[in-house]
């Protein structure tokens, strides 16, 4: 569910709710259940079997729930094929757009003058939030600064 130019009847839902949580809970449930059984099963010690593959998977540090990425790229008419539109170039040209305008509108919202760290060659690792130093200094900041404004 998102707004999309405060025009949400052109929103379509394909698939699950407004609930992004209980949607991703029955994607589990969908997706895992059955090997989550059959995983139990082989398991002759009850510490080791999984109650909840959700839970399981949301109380570890060192995987993610769920992850997306959404990129408008334009109606039927200007559609063409993903190898036309994905190259190298424009997928790095696209992270370029995305990292400036996302820093751009943090530091707006925020009121604050945040930098992103310099991009490396090559692949890039995702920081574990609950690793991440600086996160939890700016949520301080954070409360702090919403204590202000009240």
């Amino acid at each position: 569910m998102r707004k999309y130019d405060d025009e949400k009847e052109l929103i379509c839902t394909i698939r699950g709710t407004s609930s992004v949580v209980e949607d991703t809970k029955n994607m589990y449930l969908e997706l895992f259940e059955n090997a989550r059984m059959k995983y139990n099963e082989k398991q002759t010690r009850n510490d080791r079997k999984i109650e909840n593959y959700f839970n399981h998977i949301s109380n570890d540090n060192k995987r993610d729930l769920a992850c997306e990425i959404i990129i408008e790229l334009g109606d039927m008419d200007f559609w063409v094929g993903k190898s036309d539109v994905f190259t190298k170039v424009s997928l790095q040209n696209i992270q370029d757009k995305m990292r400036e305008y996302c820093i751009d509108s943090f530091n707006r919202i925020y009121h604050l003058n945040y930098t992103l760290k310099v991009k490396e060659d090559g692949r890039n690792v995702d920081i574990n939030v609950a690793n991440m130093n600086e996160y939890k200094k700016f949520k301080r900041e954070q409360e702090k600064y919403k204590k202000q404004l009240k």
